[in-house]
């Protein structure tokens, strides 16, 4: 089965070609002219030349004595591997979407589905010469990696099957907050900062804290890069608390904001390879760390979800997902127990009633 991500120029035209000969019926069909491919394709005649060529040695394609023109062949159809088309921002795949797309193969893999991948890069948002490519691309199913929404009736409009990556449907980000939450709680901390743009998480985080009579100092969408300004010496002097969910080189700059005014709350990072190194680098500060491997697996798990909408895509291309929540965040130390925090050198000690009053809840 082939896995390629790499195509050569003529790739894009022997997918298209594959994409008719694998969707023939019982008798051969005649593809279009040469001319008309390319036109339609973007590409120079002599390209569609080359493919309709090797695809004729192939036996995919048929020349009909007597007949003018090529023809597909009936008999090779089913040996045709589907076409995954895996719409990406970025032309690499993070650790994230490595485990997601893992385990969306996986079941492909474990259904006996013979299929090929290819990667379609957009870096932003899809405009008319895109559309048209992933429209004559060949594709039989696409894997929208992206995470906007608000882009899918667009490519749906090309008329090819789609998988949504959702994060907001398929991450339990009620207990993600939660969890967060009660890391917190269990310190005694009342006076955190979350330091993350995430609503869908922070929400939860919030209202879990204000439950438990402790507060969120601020959420910070907009103070991206900026540690010094936002987070003062002044404020610095009522934090006991921090969650650090922003990009690799955000979180090393705050970090190193507060290695230089000596905090001493606990901080809590999101799971990222990245991460171990965080607490060599900075000694001094009180770091504690997501389960990374909880998180693969939790990807893994999604990815899995995501295969199975796309078998179900590929019986009926209407076919509604069928999502469950995954939970993705785990503490690596959440069953040992919870060390007293070393205070804040500014902060106020916890209050002894307030901390008696947090109940932590059963979360199965």
């Amino acid at each position: 089965m082939a896995r390629s991500l790499n195509s050569p120029a003529g790739e894009p035209v022997r997918r298209y070609l594959l994409f008719l000969a694998r969707r023939t019926g019982i008798r051969p069909e005649k593809i279009p002219a040469e001319r008309e491919l390319a036109g339609l394709l973007g590409v120079a005649r002599g390209t569609v030349r080359e493919a309709i060529a090797f695809l004729v040695q192939q036996n995919y394609l048929l020349r009909i004595p007597g007949r003018k023109g090529t023809f597909t062949n009936p008999l090779m159809a089913d040996a045709i591997s589907i076409s995954v088309g895996v719409l990406s921002r970025a032309n690499w795949f993070d650790r994230q979407r490595q485990q997601i797309l893992r385990g969306f193969f996986d079941v492909l893999f474990e259904n006996r589905i013979n299929y090929s991948c290819h990667l379609e890069f957009c870096s932003g948002l899809p405009d008319s010469r895109f559309m048209k490519t992933i429209r004559c691309s060949g594709h039989s199913l696409l894997l929208d990696l992206r995470e906007y929404s608000g882009e899918a009736e667009m490519i749906r409009s090309t008329g090819i099957p789609v998988v949504d990556f959702r994060s907001d449907l398929l991450y339990d980000e009620v207990h993600a907050g939660q969890l967060v939450a009660d890391f917190f709680l269990k310190r005694g901390c009342r006076k955190v900062v979350y330091w993350c743009p995430d609503h869908q998480r922070f929400s939860h985080f919030q209202e879990h804290m204000l439950k438990n009579h402790a507060k969120c100092l601020a959420e910070t969408r907009e103070q991206i890069g900026k540690a010094e300004q936002f987070l003062s010496r002044r404020l610095l002097k009522t934090v006991d608390g921090m969650f650090l969910g922003l990009n690799s080189c955000n979180i090393s700059n705050m970090l190193e904001h507060l290695s230089a005014e000596k905090a001493r709350f606990p901080i809590l990072l999101p799971p990222s390879p990245a991460q171990e190194k965080r607490v060599k680098e900075y000694p001094d500060l009180d770091i504690h760390l997501m389960d990374l491997i909880f998180y693969d697996n939790a990807n893994l798990q999604i990815g899995r979800q995501l295969g199975s909408h796309a078998l179900e895509l590929l019986r009926d291309p209407l076919a509604k997902p069928v999502c469950s929540p995954v939970r993705y965040y785990k503490l690596q130390d959440q069953f040992l127990p919870a060390p007293m925090p070393h205070r804040n050198r500014h902060a106020c000690p916890p209050n002894p009633k307030k901390i008696g009053e947090y109940r932590d809840p059963v979360m199965s």
